[in-house]
């Protein structure tokens, strides 16, 4: 079952990547249908997710919201796993009281309220996609760099570690050229996770109205605007609804089989 779920996410994955991408060229998400502007239309073979109070392809605007989500956790993830990777790399490696005082920092700032930290910066800095994308990552690195320094830790102790120090090397050599690529497996599970995240935050923005603006689809700006068409015309909020969720479980698969590929070769 396990094999499948991954097998089956990856495939969702892709394809959503693929089509969000042609959308570009293809893709006519903002045309409105002038029929459909005071009544929202069901799936049809025209439109098989139906069309909004504007008229507008259901189908097509989740397609284009895609390539706002995706980017936005890829970037998100990017940023975190950056700044979570360097953090941990110098805790773990430095130890003693560097170690000490860089983890109290950490635990205090995963302490805070994040979500509100968020609201309040891109209340501050005017709500935008590359707003949202740095906030986001700059938010998200606490628990990866808890992971790197825990795995640094035990990586530290070992004997290529112990006879790359015999052999002179400075500790920053033997950190990235040593430590760090054998931590790299749980860095990239983590990373993944992490991107999961990255797209329901943007989603709670965008709905919010602090994230991506309209014209532009995103999936949480469409589940907003659907919010008063919820028992007459409910296609508007199930389809941004069930990407959402699809997307990050399907992430949240990948991440999982990753780790337990990643600790049956510790085993």
């Amino acid at each position: 079952m396990g094999k499948w779920a991954t097998r089956l996410s990856i495939g969702f994955l892709t394809t959503l990547a693929i089509l969000s991408i042609a959308m570009i060229w293809i893709g006519h998400p903002n045309d409105i249908n002038l029929n459909g502007v005071t009544n929202p239309t069901p799936p049809d073979i025209d439109h098989f997710l139906g069309t909004d109070d504007l008229g507008r392809d259901i189908g097509s605007r989740i397609l284009d919201g895609a390539r706002i989500s995706l980017g936005v956790g890829l970037i998100a993830m990017t940023i975190a796993v950056s700044i979570g990777t360097v953090i941990g790399l110098f805790s773990g490696f430095m130890g003693g009281m560097t170690d000490e005082l860089t983890m109290r920092v950490v635990d205090f700032i995963m302490g805070l309220p994040t979500l509100f930290i968020i609201l309040i910066i891109q209340v501050i800095l005017g709500p935008s996609l590359l707003n949202a994308m740095i906030v986001i990552g700059a938010t998200s690195w606490m628990g990866i760099a808890r992971l790197v320094r825990a795995e640094i830790l035990s990586i530290r102790e070992r004997p290529y570690i112990l006879a790359a120090r015999a052999r002179g090397f400075s500790p920053w050599r033997i950190a990235i050229g040593h430590a760090l690529p054998s931590a790299l497996s749980p860095i990239i599970v983590s990373g993944i996770l992490t991107m999961g995240g990255a797209i329901l935050t943007e989603s709670v923005l965008s709905f919010l109205g602090l994230g991506v603006q309209p014209p532009q689809a995103s999936w949480g700006s469409m589940l907003q605007h659907s919010t008063d068409y919820l028992y007459t015309a409910p296609w508007m909020a199930i389809s941004p609804g069930l990407a959402i969720t699809l997307t990050v479980l399907s992430l949240n698969f990948i991440g999982d089989s990753l780790r337990c590929r990643a600790n049956g070769n510790q085993s």
